[in-house]
């Protein structure tokens, strides 16, 4: 079995890649139970609104960390 090398670029585009869209599905998922629960009147598409907001409350803070953590990275890689 051969060992794959990857190097940081790599990896942050892999990160960004997952919880970026992790974020996009979690959103088109909000779009449908809003409309639910506004279109259609249904109520517990409201308490499952409320869950994914929260979710995405936690994906934009991982987001914000994971950008944080790459600009501080890109800053030791041009001072040196």
């Amino acid at each position: 079995m051969t060992e794959v090398t990857t190097t940081p670029d790599v990896q942050a585009e892999v990160a960004t890649k997952f919880w970026l869209d992790s974020f996009k599905e979690a959103v088109a998922e909000l779009e449908k139970e809003t409309t639910l629960f506004y279109g259609k009147g249904k109520k517990n598409a409201g308490g499952e609104a409320r869950k994914i907001l929260q979710h995405i409350r936690n994906l934009a803070k991982d987001g914000r960390e994971h950008i944080q953590t790459t600009k501080a990275s890109m800053k030791k890689r041009t001072a040196k």
